[in-house]
C-alpha cells in the first residue's frame, strides 16, 4: 500500500474518502443534540483483525526537498480483537526503513531475497505495539472509561524519525523532526493501571535529543517517581527553529556560532488533575524546574566597521520552584558575557511571586497579585542582543548605546497582610530603572489585587536618539520628513556637529495610571484603563 501526502498537505487516503464530485470545503453537520444515554458500541459489534506480511510506503511531497521523503513499513503484522465485555487487544510487528525498496538491476525481476538485500542495504528500525485494555466495556456494549485498565508497551529501535516525518507533514517554517533531532529514534513506552491509578515510564533518545519519565497518578495526583529529564543539542534547536539564523542572516553586526544545548529536569512534581472534565485546580502544587544551559559563543562587531569580536556567554541555569502554588513560586537565573576575553554584563534575576492562583485554583490573568526581589542586568554589551531585534528595524548599540544597565525591584508589605483574609494580598511596589547611552528610564508601578497604578511622580523615559530612529520608519512615500538640526546627531552617532542626522531628544512622563482587574481572575481591564502622558 502507497499513503502520499501531496504538495498542498493532503493526503491520497483523504482523496479516496471524500465524496465524489464534491471539492472544497463543504459545511459542518449539525450538531445533534446531546444525549444523556451512557455511550455504547454499535449492536452486534465483534470483531477479529489479522494481517500479515503488509508493507505500506509513506511519500511526503509536501517538503521542498531535491528527493521526496520516503518510509517504508514492511513485515507488518498486525492483530486486533475487539468485542463487548472482552479484552481489547492490539499487537503491531513492523520493519521500519528510510527509502523504497528497489529491484536488483541485473534482473528485471525480483526475487524474495533480492528484495531483502535491498532492504538489507539500508538500516532497519524494528517497531512493536502491544496494547491490552480489560473492563473497557459491559457485556451489553455500554463503554465504561473510568474502569478500563490499560497495559500498554510501546518499543522502537532505530526508527527512522523521517517516518513520523512523513505521517505528521512538515513542521513550522519547513523544518524537519529528522533533520533536528537526527536518523533514528530509540523508544520505550510501558503505562499500566487506570485512570485513578497508573504508572507510565517513557524513554526516548535520538542523536540530538533525549527525554526519560517515569510518573504515576494516584488519588487524583500526578506525581514524578524520578527526575523527569529533557534534553536537546544547540544543533537540533538551530535546526527546529530557522527563524533563529533568518534574524542572524538580516544583519551583520553579530552572529552566533553556536546556540546553547538545553536540559530541562522536573523534579518533585504533585499536580492535581482535573476530574469530569472540570479546570484543572492547582492547589497545593509543587515542582521543582530547573533549565540549564552551555555557552553562546559567537562574534559581534561594537561599532559599524569594526572587525568582529568573538563573544562568550556563559553557562545559565535558571530554576523555578515552588512547594505549594497557593503559597509562592521563587525563580533564579544568573549568566555573563565577555568580549574578546573582556567583562561584557552580567544578568542575575532572583523573584519569589505570590498569588498566582485564583479562588478556584486556575492561574490568574495578568501579573501576579505580589513580586519580592529584583532583576539586574549590568553593563551589558548591546550588541550581543542585536539578532533578536534586527527585524525591527533597531540598531541596539546606536540607538540605545553600546552598553545597558537595567535594575527592576520589587517589594511587597508583607506586614500589611495582617488580619487581611486568605485570598487577599498586600499592595507590591515595583521600581525599574535602564540606564544607557541614549536611553534613560526610571518609575514605579503599585501592583494591588484589584488595580495597577502608578506612583510617586510616575513614569519618565528620555530616548535622545529619537529622531534619529523616528527618521527611519519614515518611509519617502509617507510624505513626511524629519528635518535635521545641526550637531543634534552627536548623541546617536557619537560624532560631534554632525548635521546629517535628524535630531530631537524624546522625553516622555506618564502620571496617574490607573488599570483596573478582575478581583477574581486577576485579568487586566484594558478598557477601563486611565493615565495622563506629556512628550
Amino acid at each position: 500500500a502507497d499513503i502520499i501526502r501531496n504538495a498542498d498537505g493532503t493526503t491520497n487516503i483523504e482523496a479516496a474518502l471524500s465524496p465524489t464530485g464534491k471539492k472544497g470545503p463543504q459545511p459542518a453537520p449539525s450538531a445533534a443534540p446531546p444525549s444523556t444515554e451512557e455511550p455504547s458500541l454499535p449492536e452486534g459489534l465483534k470483531a477479529k483483525v489479522l494481517v500479515s506480511n503488509l508493507q505500506v510506503t509513506f511519500t511526503d511531497l509536501s517538503k521542498k526537498a531535491a528527493q521526496p521523503v520516503t518510509v517504508t513499513l514492511k513485515d507488518t503484522d498486525i492483530s486486533a480483537v475487539v468485542a463487548p465485555g472482552k479484552a481489547l487487544t492490539f499487537d503491531l510487528t513492523a520493519d521500519a526503513l528510510s527509502g523504497r525498496a528497489v529491484a536488483s538491476p541485473t534482473s528485471k525481476t525480483s526475487s524474495a531475497s533480492t528484495e531483502s538485500d535491498a532492504f538489507a542495504a539500508q538500516s532497519t528500525g524494528k517497531l512493536k505495539v502491544a496494547l491490552r485494555v480489560e473492563k473497557w466495556s459491559r457485556a451489553d456494549g455500554r463503554l465504561q472509561p473510568k474502569k478500563a485498565e490499560v497495559e500498554a508497551k510501546v518499543s522502537a529501535t532505530n526508527l527512522p524519525l523521517a517516518l513520523i516525518d512523513a505521517i505528521t507533514g512538515p513542521l513550522p517554517q519547513g523544518a524537519t523532526l529528522r533533520t533536528g533531532l537526527g536518523e533514528t529514534l530509540d523508544l520505550a513506552v510501558n503505562i499500566n493501571g487506570s485512570m485513578t491509578d497508573a504508572t507510565a515510564t517513557i524513554d526516548a533518545a535520538a542523536q540530538n535529543a533525549s527525554a526519560n519519565a517515569d510518573v504515576r497518578i494516584a488519588s487524583g495526583q500526578l506525581t514524578s517517581q524520578s527526575p523527569i529529564v529533557l534534553s536537546m543539542k544547540g544543533a537540533a534547536i538551530r535546526s527546529l527553529a530557522p527563524a533563529i539564523d533568518q534574524a542572524i542572516a538580516a544583519q551583520d553586526s553579530a552572529r552566533i556560532d553556536t546556540l546553547p544545548d538545553a536540559t530541562i529536569t522536573i523534579e518533585n512534581l504533585n499536580l492535581g488533575l482535573p476530574t469530569d472534565g472540570s479546570a484543572p485546580d492547582f492547589r497545593g502544587g509543587a515542582a521543582t524546574i530547573t533549565l540549564a544551559l552551555s555557552q553562546i559563543t559567537g562574534a559581534v562587531r561594537l561599532q559599524a566597521g569594526d572587525q568582529p569580536q568573538p563573544f562568550t556567554i556563559a553557562p545559565m541555569q535558571a530554576k523555578v520552584h515552588t512547594q505549594n502554588l497557593t503559597e509562592n513560586v521563587r525563580i533564579t537565573a544568573a549568566t555573563d558575557a565577555t568580549i574578546d576575553g573582556k567583562a561584557a554584563g552580567s544578568l542575575a534575576i532572583d523573584l519569589t511571586l505570590a498569588g498566582l492562583l485564583d479562588a478556584k485554583g486556575g492561574f490568574v490573568q495578568g501579573p501576579p497579585r505580589s513580586i519580592q526581589g529584583n532583576v539586574a542586568v549590568k553593563n551589558i554589551a548591546t550588541a550581543i542582543a542585536q539578532p533578536l531585534v534586527a527585524a525591527f528595524n533597531i540598531d541596539l548599540p546606536r540607538d540605545v548605546g553600546p552598553t545597558l544597565d537595567l535594575e527592576l525591584t520589587a517589594a511587597t508589605d508583607l506586614h500589611n497582610a495582617t488580619g487581611a483574609s486568605a485570598t487577599s494580598v498586600p499592595p507590591t511596589d515595583i521600581t525599574v530603572a535602564v540606564r544607557s547611552q541614549n536611553l534613560r528610564a526610571s518609575g514605579g508601578i503599585q501592583l494591588t489585587e484589584n488595580i495597577i497604578k502608578s506612583r510617586g511622580d510616575g513614569i519618565r523615559l528620555e530616548f535622545a536618539s529619537a529622531g534619529a530612529v523616528a527618521q527611519r520608519f519614515l518611509s519617502p512615500e509617507s510624505g513626511w520628513q524629519l528635518a535635521p538640526i545641526p550637531g543634534a546627531g552627536a548623541a546617536a552617532n557619537s560624532t560631534p556637529n554632525t548635521p546629517s542626522t535628524p535630531g530631537g531628544t524624546a522625553v516622555i512622563t506618564i502620571t496617574g495610571l490607573n488599570v483596573p482587574r478582575s478581583t477574581t481572575t486577576g485579568a487586566i481591564q484594558i478598557d477601563k484603563a486611565a493615565a495622563n502622558a506629556s512628550l
